[in-house]
């Protein structure tokens, strides 16, 4: 991977990291270069039961190959792929069962609330 592209992504696991402080992650952070070989093909430390894989390209990635990279999925840890595309934005994508699960959370919570979501 060329130097420029690499820093381009660093970049971008520190935005995301940055965002996701500002929603209640008050620990995320990007890995370290050291801890590549125990970071599970996530990104980002810190962010509770997500387990983040980021991706700065021109094009969409292949996001099944991308699941793939991410070794931690438990009941702990669902995966999540952030990606950014030149020109087109920033997008977040999940598995079915786990957008599923996550709907149904934020529904049940909504339910009960009757004051505007966080989101």
């Amino acid at each position: 991977m060329p130097k420029a592209q690499r820093r381009k992504g660093h970049q971008f696991e520190r935005d995301v990291a940055i965002d996701m402080r500002k929603y209640g992650f008050k620990e995320a952070r990007r890995q370290l270069e050291y801890h590549e070989k125990d970071a599970n093909g996530v990104d980002l430390q810190g962010t509770g039961q997500f387990a983040v894989q980021c991706k700065a390209l021109n094009t969409t990635p292949n996001i099944p190959q991308v699941f793939t990279e991410i070794k931690q999925h438990t009941i702990e840890h669902i995966p999540m792929v952030v990606f950014k595309v030149d020109g087109k934005g920033i997008y977040a994508a999940f598995k079915w069962e786990d957008a599923l699960l996550l709907t149904s959370a934020f529904h049940a919570w909504s339910s009960g609330h009757t004051k505007e979501s966080p989101i």
